[in-house]
């Protein structure tokens, strides 16, 4: 199996749709789950929900503190070219 690649950063805000950092962020799912977001962990569920709802929107539907749920997620690398990390652009 082939890892995907992605050029440039992604840095996760509130705005962000949470089936595209599970997609573009390893350890993200893992991550997500800590802070409660256990359905997250059923692919089926994942498929419905992560496709429509932004960080923001979960973490008020769970009350979970924002800001530290984007500390953690903004501290994982992104997946990339390799030119792209050569080349320092991207977190990690």
């Amino acid at each position: 199996m082939s890892q995907k690649t992605y050029t440039g950063t992604m840095e996760v805000t509130e705005d962000s749709i949470v089936g595209e950092v599970l997609e573009k962020v390893p350890g993200s799912l893992d991550v997500l789950v800590d802070y409660g977001f256990t359905p997250l962990k059923n692919p089926i569920a994942r498929r419905l929900m992560a496709g429509t709802m932004t960080i923001g929107q979960a973490c008020k539907m769970k009350s979970v503190d924002k800001a530290a749920l984007l500390a953690d997620l903004n501290m994982l690398p992104v997946v990339a070219h390799p030119e792209t990390a050569a080349a320092g652009n991207v977190r990690g």
